[in-house]
């Protein structure tokens, strides 16, 4: 007697490829992969189970959900190197090339610590404003 195998048919090359490119779009825009699933409609799980089992499908989805991290650091980079050039030639940055090194020296993670803002003093100037907003009863 021959068995017979039930359950779900094993997922095809060429269905991963569809998933991938239904999914692909919400995860550029910076969607999670469940928010993305539930956009495309595919099953979180299935979606879920070949991450684990299939390493390059999991590298597929983790390059998409990086895109738009990817895409900013590689505009920021961009505009230091941009500032740079001006400064090299000798032109004075404007405000809004100031008040961006400025930020970008506080929010980065490779300058925050040299020239961001304590989480004390975040802490402390959050409270300042609180108080400020607030009025005394009468």
């Amino acid at each position: 007697m021959k068995l017979v195998k039930k359950g779900r048919p094993a997922i095809t090359d060429k269905t991963k490829d569809r998933i991938v490119q239904k999914l692909e779009p919400y995860l550029k825009a910076g969607l999670s992969v469940k928010k993305a699933c539930i956009q495309a409609q595919i099953p979180k799980s299935t979606v879920y189970e070949l991450m684990q089992r299939d390493t390059d499908f999991a590298d597929q989805i983790k390059r998409y959900e990086q895109y738009l991290s990817t895409l900013f650091s590689s505009s920021v980079t961009f505009q230091l190197h941009s500032l740079v050039a001006k400064q090299m030639i000798g032109k004075q940055i404007d405000q809004i090339d100031f008040n961006f090194m400025k930020w970008f020296a506080q929010a980065s993670k490779h300058t925050r610590d040299e020239f961001g803002v304590s989480e004390h003093e975040d802490l402390k100037r959050q409270w300042n404003n609180l108080n400020e907003t607030l009025v005394a009863p009468d």
